[in-house]
């Protein structure tokens, strides 16, 4: 029973420990993907600027 009992709680530590690296993998993909949103609304701007420039 003892035994059962510890082999549930590492278990339950090994998960946990998981769900910590998935978090911290989900969080840096976030960034990775504002980062990308903001390069893509510059080179929407860049775009817009040269479109303005041709245009005259």
């Amino acid at each position: 029973m003892e035994e059962e009992k510890d082999e549930i709680m590492q278990r339950i530590q090994e998960l946990e420990y998981s769900m910590h690296i998935h978090t911290l993998i989900l969080k840096e993909m976030q960034k990775v993907l504002e980062e990308n949103v903001q390069n893509q609304v510059s080179v929407q701007k860049i775009i817009k600027k040269i479109v303005k420039i041709l245009d005259k």
